[in-house]
């Protein structure tokens, strides 16, 4: 087994700090961003030889069915994650759990209705689908505060039972010269970054 660092996924940057990347209209959807520990799996040629990589925790079988699946012998295949609780807050689960949030197949991430299928076949959650449709700031901004969707919040453990925030990204594929690489944005709810008494403004700037 290969062990990769956690670089595979890009870091996502604040929307409210690029926006002019983002345009009006734009086809997009929005996912929950959850509170955990970013992971990836993989399945890659290296010297000729097939190989597994994992970058931070060890993937059950259902996943690497999903791997093996996609991969089927021809395809370089990485599936990215968050593995949730393990850490901060516990979204009710009874055990950790990774729900993914993309996969990429031989260099291109996959649109959500293919990610949805794979994962709905194999078992493997998916992070939460909150809205496909036009761009708008006020759909972003009304998007980025509120319950988590994961579970019933009456089932969490942990204090804060909200969403950390968003995850936006275009319908298809887009490169922006502003990002410097692929378009995609986050948004981090304000009470979930207060929640330790910090003041969070990212809006306000």
């Amino acid at each position: 087994m290969t062990k990769v660092p956690d670089i595979w996924y890009p870091p996502i940057k604040e929307i409210a700090k690029y926006q002019e990347a983002w345009t009006k209209g734009l086809p997009i959807r929005i996912t929950e961003k959850l509170h955990g520990v970013a992971v990836g799996f993989g399945v890659m040629q290296m010297n000729g030889e097939w190989d597994f990589v994992d970058g931070g925790c060890e993937p059950n079988e259902s996943m690497m069915r999903l791997l093996n699946n996609i991969c089927d012998g021809e395809n370089q295949v990485f599936v990215y994650g968050e593995h949730i609780g393990v850490m901060g807050l516990d979204y009710g689960v009874k055990e950790p759990t990774v729900m993914v949030y993309d996969i990429m197949v031989n260099g291109e991430y996959l649109p959500w209705d293919l990610i949805l299928g794979h994962c709905e076949t194999f078992g493997v959650r998916t992070v939460p689908l909150l809205y496909e449709g036009p761009f708008t700031w006020e759909i972003v901004k009304a998007m980025t505060v509120g319950g988590s969707t994961v579970a019933n919040p009456s089932t969490f453990k942990s204090d804060f039972k909200g969403r950390e925030g968003i995850v936006v990204t275009p319908q298809m594929e887009t490169d922006s010269d502003i990002l410097g690489g692929r378009l995609i944005g986050k948004s981090t709810n304000p009470d979930f970054a207060n929640r330790v008494n910090k003041t969070y403004t990212y809006w306000d700037k």
